[in-house]
């Protein structure tokens, strides 16, 4: 039972951290809500993506073992390899997507500083 807290909390920790973040700070006006709002669902997506990478190689790592067994034929891999890229360039496609919107609905990204000097 030891084993199964350790990830639990870790996990509960990873969930309440943007919130814990996000609460420090309270907006003022509805585009420094919709700002925040927008900063949390891109860590979220960063943490899916991440997530969904990893869960990918997982499942390749698995059908290559059990390729090796003899229990699955190469076609399976197949399906993995051509849907997991897919459902990848997917993904990140919907997050470029959605920062263009970001970007172009809500002022863009904050000016960059160069040696006293505000380049916009």
């Amino acid at each position: 039972m030891k084993s199964f807290r350790t990830p639990l909390a870790l996990i509960t920790s990873f969930v309440a951290l943007p919130a814990v973040v996000w609460a420090q700070s309270a907006p003022t006006t509805l585009q420094a809500l919709a700002q925040s709002a927008a900063t949390i669902l891109n860590d979220g997506a960063v943490l899916l993506i991440t997530a969904s990478v990893a869960v990918y190689f997982y499942s390749i790592a698995g059908n290559i073992f059990k390729m090796s067994r003899g229990e699955a034929s190469g076609d399976d891999l197949k399906k993995t390899l051509y849907w997991g890229i897919v459902i990848i360039f997917a993904m990140v496609s919907i997050w470029g997507i959605i920062q263009v919107l970001q970007y172009s609905l809500f002022g863009g990204p904050p000016p960059a500083a160069t040696n006293g000097v505000v380049v916009y």
